[in-house]
């Protein structure tokens, strides 16, 4: 899967990351969701599901391939798509919240680090003041999650408001008990993908958004908690914290 990424970033270098970004998720999503619909005999929206649940590994089981050639594009589709679909999800997570300690999405070169369009409307100019190229005068670590409290507060807010939306669409289109709308948003976040809730067509572009727009910012979130158990280890902290 890596070597299918290497591919990826040789054929696209001279593109512009925003337009490669887009081109690689309409290629991965647009082509699964054509050779779904005509092997599979699925209606448009179904098909793009599919294709997309594939490639970010949900895999619910209630949309799969039953035919044979179905299940070869399914296979196809996988091997040349989840690195690169990993790649996207990450210039999709840098978007609505950059993060220099792990990307490796829109914020890669170290003197382009600057706020998302989000957090400009949401009024933290100031917090990228020195402006763009001071990475060597500490305008990276201003997008570090271990070196920045404001950053973390930030990325638990929208973290929140994703969950907090996804459980509101869940219910309000599926009618689901609160509980099993957080568990179904949770599920889909992780790409755990169990199977026992899901959502039906009406629910479907819930779970697109939450797909396309959540993995890339729910990683970081799970970076930072990741980020506050190590301390806690060495300060000798009981194993289960």
């Amino acid at each position: 899967l890596d070597v299918i990424g290497g591919w990826r970033v040789r054929l696209l270098r001279n593109v512009p990351q925003a337009l490669e970004a887009v081109l690689v998720l309409g290629a991965e999503i647009g082509g699964g969701a054509l050779v779904f619909s005509h092997f599979e005999n699925l209606d448009t929206r179904d098909a793009v599901m599919l294709s997309l649940e594939t490639v970010s590994t949900v895999g619910y089981g209630q949309l799969r391939p039953r035919t044979d050639e179905g299940k070869v594009a399914a296979v196809a589709l996988v091997l040349l798509s989840v690195s690169t679909f990993g790649w996207v999800t990450s210039c999709i997570g840098d978007a609505i919240h950059p993060d220099s300690d792990t990307s490796i999405g829109f914020g890669g070169d170290e003197d382009v680090w600057d706020l998302s369009i989000l957090d400009r409307i949401l009024g933290r100019g100031r917090f990228a003041a020195q402006g763009k190229g001071a990475a060597h005068n500490g305008h990276k670590a201003t997008f570090s999650l271990s070196a920045s409290t404001e950053n973390k507060a930030w990325l638990l807010a929208k973290v929140a408001v994703l969950v907090a939306g996804g459980t509101a669409g869940a219910v309000w289109t599926e009618g689901f008990p609160q509980v099993d709308a957080l568990y179904w948003t949770i599920m889909t976040l992780t790409t755990v993908g169990y199977g026992d809730v899901t959502v039906s067509s009406s629910g479907r572009c819930v779970q697109g958004v939450l797909i396309v727009c959540g993995l890339g910012l729910f990683s970081s979130f799970t970076d930072l908690v990741a980020d506050w158990r190590l301390p806690l280890e060495r300060r000798g902290a009981p194993p289960w914290l």
